[in-house]
């Protein structure tokens, strides 16, 4: 199995990314240690990572999401 050398978080689209985050995330909350030692990090992680998923869900959203809510009302 091939190591990676280096990541480039800059080059990953928004769903990469998010996927990477929450992969970091699940990974430290489940080892003990981490996540004894490093709580606060992984409460600030957590945090920008709902942030995120509330942006991403944003950006997704279909410009015509309003009109056919107005509509349907």
């Amino acid at each position: 199995m091939s190591e990676i050398a280096t990541l480039s978080l800059e080059r990953l689209n928004n769903g990469a990314h998010f996927l990477f985050i929450s992969n970091v995330l699940a990974r430290a909350e489940a080892d003990a240690t981490i996540k004894s030692k490093l709580s606060t990090q992984i409460a600030s992680l957590k945090s920008a990572k709902e942030q995120e998923d509330e942006d991403l869900k944003i950006s997704q959203k279909s410009m015509l999401t309003d009109d056919i809510a107005t509509a349907d009302a």
